[in-house]
């Protein structure tokens, strides 16, 4: 195979701009391609630098079985750990595991706390 291979060039394109990724955005192209053990890693990475939109993304995978198993408590758990970051996705989704107890109790003190913050923080949604 040459350089002047088309699907070639791409390849190494697409290698050179991965690699100038953080493990977030890494998470995100991976998911997009549906190659989920790898998003899981990267999302997992990432977390581990306090990113919160990783932390999301990773209870959604949880929430909706991509990748893992589906788990509502793993699920609620990143979700809460990206709420307390003060990404306001993931404080509204908190409060919605709280309204229909999902990987949690319901418990409608803490649905209407996170629901206010997630407004507070800017999300916008209707009920």
């Amino acid at each position: 195979m040459s350089y002047q291979d088309g699907k070639h060039a791409e390849k190494e394109l697409l290698k050179i701009n991965l690699s100038k990724l953080d493990n977030y955005h890494r998470g995100v192209y991976y998911s997009k391609e549906l190659k989920f053990d790898s998003a899981l890693k990267y999302y997992q990475l990432a977390c581990m630098d306090s990113n919160k939109f990783a932390f999301y993304n990773l209870g959604m995978m949880y929430y909706y079985g991509k990748g893992v198993n589906k788990d509502l408590k793993k699920s609620f758990e990143y979700i809460k750990e990206g709420a307390c970051l003060n990404d306001s996705v993931s404080q509204y989704w908190l409060g919605m595991c709280y309204l229909h107890g999902l990987g949690t109790d319901t418990n409608l003190k803490e649905y209407d706390y996170w629901i206010n913050e997630s407004s507070k923080n800017g999300y916008r949604y209707n009920e």
